[in-house]
């Protein structure tokens, strides 16, 4: 009987810890995907309004929120590079989680 109360303990733990796995994995999909929406969006704009963008909620994403951070390279118009980089960040068991994706702008 102790041996068998000992087992389920051992089995219950380890299902919490798969569960808690999954929930990580399924936030970190979710805040690439995000990303990854984002970038596709500013390909769609102008080169001149690709801007940094504040730390906002995303819609439809409550616990998630994303910022764009852009640095300009070069001072020739004809030859400077937008470094963008979309920052996306969740809270899981207390901590902060952060997953970036950065992309090159080029206006051509």
């Amino acid at each position: 009987m102790v041996i068998m109360a000992v087992g389920i303990t051992a089995l219950v733990s380890v299902f919490s810890m798969g569960i808690f796995s999954n929930q990580d994995a399924e936030n970190t999909a979710i805040a690439i995907n995000l990303a990854t929406e984002k970038i596709e969006e500013l390909k769609n704009k102008s080169f001149a309004s690709i801007v940094n963008e504040p730390q906002t909620q995303v819609s439809d994403f409550p616990t998630f929120t994303r910022s764009v951070s852009v640095i300009t390279t070069g001072t020739n118009p004809a030859s400077s590079l937008k470094e963008v980089t979309v920052n996306v960040n969740w809270q899981t068991k207390s901590q902060n989680q952060t997953h970036s994706l950065t992309a090159l702008f080029a206006d051509f």
